[in-house]
């Protein structure tokens, strides 16, 4: 039961949150436990556990008050800052599928081969079906045309 909308209790309350209050509400917000609960919830959670009686809006008026910032976990792996790197034309070549929606609701898969070092697209075919035969076949002919 919360104390101050409880006319039966009233020895807690009071017009504004006190030292007690405003360390709990910290320690949620802050707590690496609670990083998943969204302000508001959080605020309704602590109602409920009997830790703190106040409104979701004095929660966001002491985060923004106080700085505290909610600890958030990267959920991708970082990526890297550098790539594949080449010194020279045809040391490695990139093969890029990419797909392409009609508007009579068909796809069109493009097929790419690109050079890395300088970005060249080599060959690329169009075809109506995602199928690796495509895929070898447009490699195939990029090494012909690459090949002295």
């Amino acid at each position: 039961m919360c104390a101050r909308r409880s006319p039966i209790v009233s020895s807690h309350v009071t017009e504004s949150t006190d030292a007690r209050e405003v360390r709990a509400i910290e320690g949620m917000v802050t707590s690496p436990a609670y990083r998943h609960v969204p302000t508001r919830t959080l605020a309704v959670l602590a109602q409920r556990l009997g830790t703190v009686c106040a409104s979701p809006s004095t929660w966001y008026r002491l985060v923004r008050t106080h700085a505290w910032r909610r600890p958030r976990l990267r959920v991708h792996p970082q990526k890297p800052h550098v790539g594949l790197r080449t010194t020279r034309p045809n040391e490695m070549w990139h093969i890029d599928t990419s797909v392409i929606r009609r508007l009579d609701g068909t796809r069109a898969y493009v097929h790419a081969v690109i050079d890395n070092f300088s970005r060249r697209i080599l060959g690329w075919h169009v075809a109506g079906a995602f199928a690796p035969g495509n895929s070898v076949a447009v490699l195939l002919a990029a090494s012909e045309r690459a090949s002295p």
